[in-house]
Protein backbone atom coordinates (compact mmCIF):
# COMPACT_ATOMS: atom_id res chain seq x y z
CA UNK A 1 0.00 0.00 0.00
CA UNK A 2 2.95 2.31 -0.58
CA UNK A 3 4.05 4.67 2.17
CA UNK A 4 0.61 5.68 3.49
CA UNK A 5 -0.21 4.81 7.09
CA UNK A 6 -3.45 2.90 7.72
CA UNK A 7 -5.36 2.42 10.96
CA UNK A 8 -6.15 -1.14 9.83
CA UNK A 9 -2.50 -2.00 10.57
CA UNK A 10 -2.67 -0.81 14.17
CA UNK A 11 -1.41 -3.06 16.93
CA UNK A 12 -0.03 -2.11 20.31
CA UNK A 13 2.69 -3.01 22.78
CA UNK A 14 3.01 -2.15 26.45
CA UNK A 15 6.03 -2.88 28.66
CA UNK A 16 6.47 -1.90 32.29
CA UNK A 17 9.59 0.17 32.93
CA UNK A 18 11.76 -1.64 35.45
CA UNK A 19 15.25 -1.01 36.73
CA UNK A 20 14.43 2.06 38.79
CA UNK A 21 14.81 4.76 36.10
CA UNK A 22 11.66 6.70 35.24
CA UNK A 23 11.12 7.13 31.51
CA UNK A 24 13.72 4.57 30.41
CA UNK A 25 11.85 1.92 28.39
CA UNK A 26 12.53 -1.79 28.35
CA UNK A 27 12.60 -3.84 25.17
CA UNK A 28 9.12 -5.16 24.33
CA UNK A 29 8.79 -8.88 23.62
CA UNK A 30 6.31 -10.96 21.63
CA UNK A 31 4.12 -11.39 24.70
CA UNK A 32 3.76 -7.63 25.26
CA UNK A 33 1.48 -7.06 22.27
CA UNK A 34 -2.23 -6.26 22.52
CA UNK A 35 -5.13 -5.70 20.13
CA UNK A 36 -6.72 -2.26 20.26
CA UNK A 37 -9.68 -0.37 18.86
CA UNK A 38 -7.71 2.84 19.22
CA UNK A 39 -4.32 4.00 20.49
CA UNK A 40 -3.92 7.76 20.64
CA UNK A 41 -0.44 9.04 21.53
CA UNK A 42 0.23 12.76 21.35
CA UNK A 43 2.75 15.41 22.24
CA UNK A 44 1.84 18.61 24.07
CA UNK A 45 1.94 22.18 22.88
CA UNK A 46 5.42 23.19 23.95
CA UNK A 47 5.86 26.60 22.27
CA UNK A 48 5.62 29.80 24.31
CA UNK A 49 5.32 33.33 23.00
CA UNK A 50 7.52 35.89 24.73
CA UNK A 51 5.09 38.00 26.86
CA UNK A 52 5.00 41.73 26.11
CA UNK A 53 8.39 41.50 24.44
CA UNK A 54 7.82 44.47 22.14
CA UNK A 55 10.00 44.91 19.09
CA UNK A 56 8.52 47.95 17.43
CA UNK A 57 5.78 45.96 15.72
CA UNK A 58 2.33 44.54 16.36
CA UNK A 59 3.54 41.13 15.16
CA UNK A 60 4.72 38.27 17.36
CA UNK A 61 8.41 37.94 16.53
CA UNK A 62 9.48 34.77 18.31
CA UNK A 63 8.51 31.82 20.45
CA UNK A 64 10.57 29.79 22.89
CA UNK A 65 10.65 26.11 23.75
CA UNK A 66 8.74 25.48 26.97
CA UNK A 67 7.90 22.42 29.00
CA UNK A 68 6.31 19.44 27.36
CA UNK A 69 4.50 16.28 28.38
CA UNK A 70 2.81 13.57 26.34
CA UNK A 71 -0.71 12.16 26.62
CA UNK A 72 -1.99 8.71 25.74
CA UNK A 73 -5.24 6.76 25.44
CA UNK A 74 -5.69 3.06 24.65
CA UNK A 75 -9.17 1.69 23.98
CA UNK A 76 -9.58 -2.09 23.95
CA UNK A 77 -12.32 -4.69 23.95
CA UNK A 78 -12.26 -7.02 26.94
CA UNK A 79 -10.11 -10.02 25.98
CA UNK A 80 -9.06 -12.52 28.64
CA UNK A 81 -6.45 -15.27 28.40
CA UNK A 82 -8.82 -18.21 28.69
CA UNK A 83 -6.49 -19.86 31.23
CA UNK A 84 -6.93 -19.60 34.99
CA UNK A 85 -4.01 -17.86 36.65
CA UNK A 86 -2.71 -16.35 33.40
CA UNK A 87 -2.78 -12.56 32.98
CA UNK A 88 -4.38 -11.23 29.77
CA UNK A 89 -2.61 -9.23 27.07
CA UNK A 90 -3.89 -6.05 28.77
CA UNK A 91 -2.52 -7.17 32.14
CA UNK A 92 0.07 -4.39 32.29
CA UNK A 93 -2.65 -1.80 31.66
CA UNK A 94 -4.67 -3.21 34.56
CA UNK A 95 -1.54 -3.18 36.71
CA UNK A 96 -0.93 0.48 35.77
CA UNK A 97 -4.51 1.34 36.77
CA UNK A 98 -4.82 -0.66 40.00
CA UNK A 99 -1.23 -1.02 41.19
CA UNK A 100 -0.99 -4.64 42.35
CA UNK A 101 -1.24 -7.80 40.27
CA UNK A 102 -1.46 -11.08 42.21
CA UNK A 103 -1.20 -14.24 40.10
CA UNK A 104 -2.26 -17.53 41.66
CA UNK A 105 -1.38 -20.36 39.30
CA UNK A 106 -4.32 -22.26 37.78
CA UNK A 107 -6.70 -20.21 39.94
CA UNK A 108 -6.94 -16.45 39.36
CA UNK A 109 -5.32 -13.11 38.65
CA UNK A 110 -6.35 -10.34 41.05
CA UNK A 111 -5.84 -6.59 40.64
CA UNK A 112 -6.05 -4.45 43.78
CA UNK A 113 -5.28 -0.84 44.57
CA UNK A 114 -1.76 0.06 45.71
CA UNK A 115 -0.90 3.05 47.88
CA UNK A 116 2.62 3.79 46.59
CA UNK A 117 2.55 3.63 42.80
CA UNK A 118 5.66 5.72 42.12
CA UNK A 119 7.29 2.74 40.37
CA UNK A 120 4.31 2.10 38.08
CA UNK A 121 5.19 3.48 34.66
CA UNK A 122 5.47 1.95 31.22
CA UNK A 123 6.41 2.35 27.59
CA UNK A 124 3.56 2.14 25.07
CA UNK A 125 4.00 1.65 21.32
CA UNK A 126 1.47 2.04 18.49
CA UNK A 127 2.62 0.03 15.48
CA UNK A 128 1.28 1.38 12.20
CA UNK A 129 3.44 -0.84 10.00
CA UNK A 130 6.18 1.34 8.51
CA UNK A 131 5.85 3.95 11.29
CA UNK A 132 5.82 3.42 15.05
CA UNK A 133 4.64 6.00 17.59
CA UNK A 134 5.51 5.61 21.25
CA UNK A 135 5.43 7.25 24.66
CA UNK A 136 7.69 6.51 27.60
CA UNK A 137 7.17 7.15 31.28
CA UNK A 138 3.41 6.56 30.89
CA UNK A 139 1.15 6.39 33.95
CA UNK A 140 -2.57 5.61 34.10
CA UNK A 141 -4.72 8.39 35.53
CA UNK A 142 -8.05 6.87 34.50
CA UNK A 143 -9.65 3.54 33.62
CA UNK A 144 -13.16 3.62 32.18
CA UNK A 145 -15.20 0.45 31.63
CA UNK A 146 -18.44 0.69 29.66
CA UNK A 147 -20.91 -1.94 28.53
CA UNK A 148 -24.51 -2.46 27.48
CA UNK A 149 -26.84 -5.40 27.21
CA UNK A 150 -26.39 -5.35 23.44
CA UNK A 151 -22.92 -3.84 23.13
CA UNK A 152 -19.25 -4.68 23.59
CA UNK A 153 -17.41 -4.48 26.91
CA UNK A 154 -14.94 -1.64 26.37
CA UNK A 155 -12.00 -0.59 28.52
CA UNK A 156 -10.37 2.81 28.03
CA UNK A 157 -7.04 3.51 29.74
CA UNK A 158 -5.53 7.01 29.66
CA UNK A 159 -3.00 9.27 31.31
CA UNK A 160 0.09 11.44 30.91
CA UNK A 161 3.58 10.33 29.86
CA UNK A 162 7.08 11.74 29.95
CA UNK A 163 7.71 12.07 26.23
CA UNK A 164 6.31 11.24 22.80
CA UNK A 165 8.34 9.89 19.91
CA UNK A 166 7.90 8.67 16.36
CA UNK A 167 10.08 6.31 14.32
CA UNK A 168 10.23 5.87 10.55
CA UNK A 169 13.17 4.81 8.39
CA UNK A 170 16.29 6.35 6.86
CA UNK A 171 19.73 5.16 5.75
CA UNK A 172 23.16 5.17 7.39
CA UNK A 173 25.82 7.65 6.33
CA UNK A 174 29.01 5.61 6.60
CA UNK A 175 30.20 2.31 8.02
CA UNK A 176 30.31 1.33 11.67
CA UNK A 177 32.62 -1.18 13.32
CA UNK A 178 31.85 -2.45 16.83
CA UNK A 179 30.60 0.97 17.97
CA UNK A 180 27.51 2.66 19.41
CA UNK A 181 27.57 6.00 17.54
CA UNK A 182 25.64 5.77 14.29
CA UNK A 183 25.44 8.50 11.62
CA UNK A 184 22.29 8.84 9.54
CA UNK A 185 21.45 10.75 6.38
CA UNK A 186 18.58 12.43 8.25
CA UNK A 187 18.00 12.04 12.02
CA UNK A 188 14.55 13.68 11.83
CA UNK A 189 13.04 10.26 11.14
CA UNK A 190 13.80 9.23 14.74
CA UNK A 191 13.32 10.30 18.36
CA UNK A 192 15.03 9.65 21.67
CA UNK A 193 14.48 5.97 22.52
CA UNK A 194 13.35 5.02 19.03
CA UNK A 195 13.57 1.22 18.79
CA UNK A 196 15.13 0.20 15.47
CA UNK A 197 16.67 -2.60 13.46
CA UNK A 198 19.85 -2.18 11.37
CA UNK A 199 19.01 -3.68 8.01
CA UNK A 200 17.88 -7.18 8.96
CA UNK A 201 19.79 -7.11 12.27
CA UNK A 202 17.24 -7.04 15.12
CA UNK A 203 19.78 -7.52 17.93
CA UNK A 204 18.55 -11.02 18.59
CA UNK A 205 14.90 -9.95 18.57
CA UNK A 206 15.38 -7.11 21.07
CA UNK A 207 16.00 -4.21 18.68
CA UNK A 208 18.35 -1.30 19.29
CA UNK A 209 17.32 1.75 21.33
CA UNK A 210 18.58 5.15 20.16
CA UNK A 211 19.27 6.52 23.64
CA UNK A 212 20.33 10.03 22.55
CA UNK A 213 20.21 12.03 19.31
CA UNK A 214 22.26 14.89 17.87
CA UNK A 215 20.25 16.47 15.06
CA UNK A 216 23.06 18.84 14.07
CA UNK A 217 25.61 16.06 13.65
CA UNK A 218 22.95 13.60 12.36
CA UNK A 219 24.12 11.01 14.91
CA UNK A 220 22.55 8.79 17.55
CA UNK A 221 23.85 6.61 20.36
CA UNK A 222 22.73 2.98 20.33
CA UNK A 223 22.29 1.01 23.55
CA UNK A 224 24.35 -1.87 22.11
CA UNK A 225 27.65 -1.84 20.23
CA UNK A 226 27.28 -3.11 16.66
CA UNK A 227 28.76 -3.00 13.15
CA UNK A 228 26.98 -1.96 9.94
CA UNK A 229 27.50 -0.95 6.33
CA UNK A 230 26.96 2.35 4.56
CA UNK A 231 23.49 3.08 3.18
CA UNK A 232 21.63 0.32 5.04
CA UNK A 233 18.06 1.02 6.06
CA UNK A 234 17.46 1.70 9.75
CA UNK A 235 13.76 0.99 10.28
CA UNK A 236 11.43 0.86 13.30
CA UNK A 237 11.44 -2.47 15.08
CA UNK A 238 8.85 -4.28 17.14
CA UNK A 239 8.63 -8.05 17.59
CA UNK A 240 5.80 -10.06 16.06
CA UNK A 241 3.13 -10.11 18.79
CA UNK A 242 1.61 -13.32 20.09
CA UNK A 243 -1.95 -12.59 21.22
CA UNK A 244 -3.69 -14.82 23.76
CA UNK A 245 -7.29 -15.64 24.57
CA UNK A 246 -10.37 -14.24 22.89
CA UNK A 247 -13.14 -11.72 23.32
CA UNK A 248 -15.53 -11.72 26.22
CA UNK A 249 -18.69 -11.25 24.14
CA UNK A 250 -21.46 -8.69 24.37
CA UNK A 251 -23.11 -7.45 27.53
CA UNK A 252 -25.35 -10.49 27.17
CA UNK A 253 -22.63 -12.14 29.29
CA UNK A 254 -22.65 -9.48 32.05
CA UNK A 255 -24.44 -9.72 35.39
CA UNK A 256 -24.81 -7.07 38.08
CA UNK A 257 -25.43 -7.74 41.77
CA UNK A 258 -25.98 -5.14 44.49
CA UNK A 259 -25.76 -7.61 47.37
CA UNK A 260 -22.32 -9.13 46.89
CA UNK A 261 -23.38 -11.72 44.34
CA UNK A 262 -26.30 -13.29 46.21
CA UNK A 263 -28.91 -12.09 43.72
CA UNK A 264 -28.88 -10.48 40.29
CA UNK A 265 -29.97 -6.90 39.60
CA UNK A 266 -31.45 -6.65 36.11
CA UNK A 267 -29.73 -3.82 34.21
CA UNK A 268 -29.37 -2.41 30.71
CA UNK A 269 -25.70 -1.57 31.12
CA UNK A 270 -23.41 0.75 32.96
CA UNK A 271 -20.09 2.43 33.41
CA UNK A 272 -17.26 2.24 35.96
CA UNK A 273 -14.68 5.03 36.14
CA UNK A 274 -11.52 4.61 38.20
CA UNK A 275 -9.62 7.88 38.66
CA UNK A 276 -6.27 6.93 40.12
CA UNK A 277 -5.08 10.37 41.21
CA UNK A 278 -1.73 9.77 39.50
CA UNK A 279 0.17 12.50 37.67
CA UNK A 280 3.69 13.58 36.79
CA UNK A 281 6.04 16.13 38.33
CA UNK A 282 6.79 18.63 35.57
CA UNK A 283 7.64 21.87 37.34
CA UNK A 284 11.22 21.61 38.60
CA UNK A 285 13.95 23.80 37.21
CA UNK A 286 16.59 22.20 35.03
CA UNK A 287 14.16 19.89 33.25
CA UNK A 288 11.80 20.43 30.31
CA UNK A 289 9.65 17.29 30.78
CA UNK A 290 8.34 15.20 33.71
CA UNK A 291 10.87 13.69 36.09
CA UNK A 292 8.83 11.36 38.33
CA UNK A 293 5.41 9.93 39.21
CA UNK A 294 3.36 11.75 41.87
CA UNK A 295 -0.08 11.64 43.48
CA UNK A 296 -2.18 14.61 42.42
CA UNK A 297 -5.41 13.58 44.14
CA UNK A 298 -7.34 10.80 45.83
CA UNK A 299 -8.60 7.56 44.38
CA UNK A 300 -12.12 8.13 43.06
CA UNK A 301 -14.42 5.40 41.79
CA UNK A 302 -17.67 6.49 40.16
CA UNK A 303 -20.03 5.36 37.45
CA UNK A 304 -23.64 4.56 36.72
CA UNK A 305 -26.12 1.72 36.32
CA UNK A 306 -28.96 1.97 33.82
CA UNK A 307 -32.09 -0.05 34.58
CA UNK A 308 -35.67 -0.41 33.41
CA UNK A 309 -37.91 0.87 36.20
CA UNK A 310 -39.97 -1.87 37.84
CA UNK A 311 -42.11 -1.65 40.94
CA UNK A 312 -39.68 -4.08 42.60
CA UNK A 313 -36.91 -1.44 42.27
CA UNK A 314 -38.65 1.23 44.33
CA UNK A 315 -36.75 0.11 47.43
CA UNK A 316 -33.47 0.82 45.58
CA UNK A 317 -34.60 4.37 44.86
CA UNK A 318 -35.56 4.84 48.50
CA UNK A 319 -32.20 3.48 49.68
CA UNK A 320 -30.33 5.85 47.36
CA UNK A 321 -32.09 8.78 49.02
CA UNK A 322 -31.18 7.40 52.46
CA UNK A 323 -27.50 6.86 51.47
CA UNK A 324 -27.63 3.11 52.04
CA UNK A 325 -24.38 1.49 50.92
CA UNK A 326 -24.50 -1.47 48.55
CA UNK A 327 -22.05 -4.34 47.97
CA UNK A 328 -21.85 -4.30 44.17
CA UNK A 329 -20.35 -7.03 42.01
CA UNK A 330 -20.16 -6.95 38.24
CA UNK A 331 -19.29 -10.20 36.46
CA UNK A 332 -18.17 -9.93 32.83
CA UNK A 333 -18.26 -13.28 31.04
CA UNK A 334 -19.48 -16.72 32.05
CA UNK A 335 -16.87 -19.29 30.95
CA UNK A 336 -13.92 -20.33 33.13
CA UNK A 337 -10.84 -18.31 32.21
CA UNK A 338 -13.00 -15.71 30.51
CA UNK A 339 -14.58 -14.00 33.53
CA UNK A 340 -13.67 -10.67 35.08
CA UNK A 341 -15.32 -10.02 38.42
CA UNK A 342 -15.24 -6.43 39.70
CA UNK A 343 -16.09 -5.78 43.34
CA UNK A 344 -16.95 -2.53 45.12
CA UNK A 345 -18.39 -3.27 48.55
CA UNK A 346 -19.28 0.27 49.65
CA UNK A 347 -21.27 1.80 46.81
CA UNK A 348 -23.61 4.73 47.32
CA UNK A 349 -26.16 5.33 44.56
CA UNK A 350 -27.34 8.91 44.20
CA UNK A 351 -30.98 9.96 43.74
CA UNK A 352 -31.78 10.99 40.18
CA UNK A 353 -34.88 11.65 38.09
CA UNK A 354 -36.31 8.88 35.94
CA UNK A 355 -36.39 9.14 32.16
CA UNK A 356 -40.12 9.03 31.38
CA UNK A 357 -40.74 9.08 27.61
CA UNK A 358 -44.01 9.89 25.85
CA UNK A 359 -44.11 6.25 24.82
CA UNK A 360 -42.01 3.28 25.88
CA UNK A 361 -40.30 1.97 28.97
CA UNK A 362 -39.37 4.19 31.90
CA UNK A 363 -35.65 3.93 32.63
CA UNK A 364 -33.23 5.50 35.06
CA UNK A 365 -29.46 5.90 34.96
CA UNK A 366 -28.35 5.86 38.57
CA UNK A 367 -24.95 7.46 39.29
CA UNK A 368 -22.83 6.06 42.09
CA UNK A 369 -19.59 6.48 43.98
CA UNK A 370 -17.63 3.57 45.47
CA UNK A 371 -15.92 4.41 48.76
CA UNK A 372 -12.96 2.85 50.50
CA UNK A 373 -13.09 1.43 54.02
CA UNK A 374 -9.55 0.87 55.28
CA UNK A 375 -7.88 2.68 52.38
CA UNK A 376 -7.01 1.64 48.82
CA UNK A 377 -9.94 -0.77 48.62
CA UNK A 378 -12.58 1.09 46.61
CA UNK A 379 -12.40 -1.40 43.76
CA UNK A 380 -10.82 -4.72 42.79
CA UNK A 381 -10.83 -6.94 39.71
CA UNK A 382 -10.53 -10.73 39.75
CA UNK A 383 -9.96 -12.80 36.61
CA UNK A 384 -11.33 -16.32 37.03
Amino acid sequence: MGTIQYGDKLQGFIKMETGGSYGVPNNPTTGDGFKARMINLEDSDRRREAPDDDGGTFSVLERAEGRHMAKWTATVLLRLSGSLGVAPDIGDFLKLAFGTETVTGSTSVVYTQLEDRSALHAGIWADLGDVVEFVRGAVCSQLKITWGGDDWIVLEFSGPAKEFGETSENTTDGWGTAQTTITMDDMDYYATYSLVQLGTNTNGGSGFFMTSLDFSAETAELDTSESWQDEITVAPYLPTPVFTGSLVPFGTKVTTSIDGGSTTQRALGGEIVLDTGLGLLNEEEGSDCPTEVINTGKWKVSGNMKIVCRKSDVNLFSQSRRQVQKDVRWTFGTASGYKMQIDADQVEFDPVAKDIPDSGMVTVTMPFEALGSTGEDNLSATLI
